[in-house]
């Protein structure tokens, strides 16, 4: 497991903290989904230890909440949790390092993150031919060998952003696009949202260049100052990745100068922004939710005989900015039992 440096041990620590419900004195964490153990494999039942394998392309600020929340899962099934992740984001790594772990004893189940909708293709349908359990997180496709896939729908989150920057911006000026690495499938559908809605309803709010390799923190700073420079006039500033406006919430006021930033991301760095009025808002995805789907979707094809009889679904996003940002907390919980109840009413069913 990746769990190595203090940055990332701390924030999975304050994201926990955060997802946490405390009720009566006892501390409950995603009761919906804890819920189902009781009608699940006991716990006794667990020689050899069922192992449960979650790969991503790359450590970032997402990575590790994703591993918080498929941790919870693998507790709460009384499962193992093997969590693989390339160093840096590498596509042809995650299939590399996914393909070695088929190889675990006692693997019953794989879940991926995948950036490129066919890059995991072959891997996944070699663990269906294994009859373990698998699931798909992001970089959904119709074609997807995966037997579900569900993300946070980056097309309609990048539509979100673009009606809130439109409405922000009043309706007109020049946006720059920060994002990561070129060929992120699910950068792109959230820039490609972004671009429909704006030609569509702020003919007058142009973008006017997108920068890549932002999603970076060696890069991200660099990024802002680049797009101040070029653009000096500039109103709004779109980040499509998990890091990508970081160096904006510095670079920005340092520089008296105050676009509408948005993003998608509520690290700690992006929360103390929205307090302090250098980021505009973002839309919290429920990764510590779908790290908890990753290992419980996998489990309930393989134990429960339970299969998913939709190809995907959209797992939902919180707006956040100055207005909610002291509480949004309090709404993942509740929406991450949603999401639970979700699957296990709609999206698993009895195999045939």
């Amino acid at each position: 497991m990746h769990l190595t440096s203090n940055r990332r041990v701390t924030y999975g620590i304050v994201v926990i903290a955060g997802l946490i419900a405390t009720t009566c004195g006892s501390v409950v964490f995603l009761p919906s989904a804890a819920s189902a153990v009781s009608r699940v494999r006991p716990a006794a039942v667990s020689s050899p230890e069922p192992v449960f394998l979650g790969t991503y392309p790359g450590i970032d600020t997402y990575e590790p909440v994703l591993e918080v929340g498929a941790l919870e899962a693998a507790k709460a099934l009384h499962v193992k949790l093997v969590w693989r992740v390339p160093e840096t984001f590498d596509t042809a790594q995650q299939l590399n390092i996914t393909e070695d772990a088929l190889s675990l004893p006692n693997l019953r189940g794989l879940s991926v993150v995948a950036a490129d909708p066919n890059s995991l293709e072959g891997v996944v349908r070699e663990a269906l031919a294994k009859g373990l359990g698998v699931s798909q997180l992001a970089g959904c496709s119709a074609t997807s060998a995966a037997p579900v896939c569900y993300d946070s729908q980056p097309y309609a989150l990048g539509t979100t952003a673009a009606m809130h920057m439109g409405q922000l911006m009043g309706g007109s000026g020049d946006v720059v696009i920060a994002t990561g690495i070129p060929g992120n499938a699910n950068d792109q559908g959230y820039i490609n949202g972004a671009r429909a809605y704006f030609t569509a309803h702020y003919p007058n709010i142009h973008i006017v260049q997108t920068l890549y390799n932002c999603d970076e923190t060696d890069n991200t700073v660099a990024c802002a100052e680049s797009a101040l420079s070029a653009h000096p006039n500039l109103k709004g500033y779109l980040g499509a990745g998990n890091e990508t406006t970081i160096g904006a919430e510095t670079v920005f006021p340092q520089a008296h100068v105050h676009p509408i930033v948005a993003t998608e991301q509520n690290d700690p760095q992006t929360v103390a922004g929205i307090k302090a009025g250098s980021v505009s808002f973002t839309q919290v995805q429920p990764a510590v939710c779908q790290g908890y789907l990753m290992v419980l979707i996998p489990y309930e094809e393989v134990f429960d005989h339970l299969k998913p009889h939709v190809k995907y679904f959209n797992t939902g996003s919180i707006y956040v900015d100055k207005a909610n940002v002291n509480n949004y907390n309090s709404l993942i919980t509740p929406q991450c039992n949603q999401i639970i109840k979700f699957v296990n009413s709609h999206v698993m069913a009895k195999s045939a």
